[in-house]
């Protein structure tokens, strides 16, 4: 996830001042949990196409979803 989340100067929890300009970047679960699940409920239609098969759409694309070779593939059926 990219953002214009700080620019100028920001106390630091540890003590210090850092000068932040431009774009901040976050990787980890925690940012994509939403965008994944948002992509699965959109995916989703009542009586016709499950979470489970929205899941399986959405990693068929790679846009939203992508398989990490070190992933179980029993994880995805």
């Amino acid at each position: 996830m990219v953002s214009t989340y700080l620019s100028g100067k920001v106390t630091l929890r540890g003590g210090g001042v850092q000068d932040f300009e431009g774009y901040a970047s976050w990787r980890g679960t925690s940012f994509s949990t939403a965008t994944v699940s948002g992509a699965i409920a959109a995916g989703t239609k009542p009586g016709e196409v499950t979470a489970t098969g929205a899941f399986h759409a959405a990693l068929a694309t790679g846009d939203v979803v992508k398989k990490f070779a070190w992933q179980d593939e029993a994880l995805f059926t």
